[in-house]
């Protein structure tokens, strides 16, 4: 029988006693925090525009904030968060000098952002390089007591304009993934594409290698995501055409030989369309891989609802096309861009929709969805936000989940 508002159940899965609110089912213990106040925050800078956590603290990237340039400008800030008990409190802002971030206005600092351990890497990928225009640049932060220094500048070695590295970031102890997904090369004109890995040693990141893209075909946008752990690194390619299925995407991974990540497979969907993005979002924990769909159409009716689908190592410890399960948006309904963003963390996952409704008819409130897997396959376990009709919109635009904190 269909819930009723007032009801209670225990959650097996989240091991959690929760409420019908008569439009979904809420925990009954865990705390909801509202967002932290920032006191020195701008108006549309786009706070929380990508968002990372490890242990007590958060990074919160807002690209569009004009701190140096003036109005309309979108140089970028980032915001450090620390959790004390069930409560977060902003503690500082973390931005680069006008010179260390170079000229112009464009920067967009804070469009990516990792952290892990001690480290977050903040992305400027706009950053001019060296008279290169919008190479991009990748900014390092080491915590020092009881907040983060400045510690590093990162930019690619065969730095070239509009190559955007930083698009997207992940690290993973002494590893640093970053996607540079408007990279050209020489010969080619447009986003084909390409990845880098740092390896920490001491206090500095070093550039390890180069990962091209496999296809070298325009606007791949090889790249655009990436997530490494110290086994396994998957890139994105949201713009791969599939045989006739111009951007329909592709994810590749690569596993960690030591040296170097060496190319393991090639993975696409089989219930693909043309314009899907399959991988415009990735991100592995474990034995588990999720690749972000957000413009997946249903059954050719539902334009751009969006899917997840996931895959398990198998017994060589290789992710594959084989292997994948697709998730989708028990809300189904066009343009809710399911997938835009995901993280996966020990059998927990959450999956971002900034197209959803606030339960009216307007869309891109936006909502997060969290999944649970008790055994093999994931299962629903209820929404865990939705953008307000007043304050908040594209709730759902970026996660982050690590532990029991998201």
């Amino acid at each position: 029988a269909a819930a009723s508002a007032g009801s209670i159940r225990y959650n097996e899965a989240m091991q959690d006693f929760e409420g019908f609110n008569g439009i979904e089912w809420k925990s009954l213990t865990a705390s909801y925090n509202n967002a932290p106040l920032v006191n020195n925050a701008g108006v549309a800078e786009n706070l929380g525009y990508a968002v990372a956590i490890y242990g007590n603290y958060a990074v919160v990237g807002a690209p569009v904030n004009n701190w140096s340039c003036g109005g309309g400008a979108k140089n970028g800030k980032a915001y450090v968060f620390k959790k004390t008990g069930n409560t977060w409190a902003y503690v500082q802002d973390i931005t680069p000098t006008a010179a260390a971030l170079g000229v112009g206005c464009n920067q967009q600092y804070g469009k990516a952002v990792a952290i892990y351990d001690n480290y977050i890497a903040v992305a400027a990928p706009n950053a001019e390089v060296s008279g290169f225009s919008e190479a991009g640049a990748v900014f390092i932060y080491k915590l020092a007591g009881n907040n983060f220094s400045y510690l590093q500048k990162i930019t690619a070695s065969n730095a070239a304009t509009s190559e955007h590295f930083g698009s997207s970031l992940s690290i993973y102890g002494n590893y640093l993934a970053i996607g540079a997904g408007g990279s050209q090369y020489v010969v080619y004109p447009s986003a084909i594409g390409r990845a880098y890995i740092f390896t920490k040693s001491t206090n500095s990141f070093t550039q390890q290698q180069i990962i091209n893209n496999p296809t070298s075909n325009y606007n791949d946008q090889f790249g655009i995501s990436v997530s490494i752990d110290s086994t396994t690194l998957a890139v994105g390619s949201a713009g791969c055409t599939v045989g006739s299925n111009a951007s329909q995407g592709k994810v590749y991974t690569y596993k960690n030989a030591g040296a170097s990540y060496n190319f393991a497979n090639e993975i696409v969907h089989s219930v693909a369309n043309a314009n899907d993005n399959f991988g415009w979002a990735v991100s592995l924990n474990g034995n588990d891989l999720a690749i972000g769909c957000p413009n997946y159409d249903v059954g050719g009716v539902l334009i751009n609802c969006g899917a997840v689908f996931t895959a398990t190592k198998d017994i060589n410890g290789d992710f594959s096309g084989s292997s994948l399960s697709i998730i989708t948006n028990s809300e189904e309904a066009s343009e809710k861009q399911f997938g835009y963003s995901i993280s996966v963390y020990q059998n927990k996952l959450l999956v971002g929709a900034p197209g959803s409704t606030n339960n009216t008819t307007n869309n891109y409130f936006g909502a997060v969805h969290l999944y649970t897997k008790p055994a093999a396959t994931w299962q629903f376990a209820r929404v865990l936000s939705r953008g307000n009709a007043a304050t908040d919109f594209f709730n759902g635009h970026s996660v982050s989940l690590q532990g029991l904190t998201y």
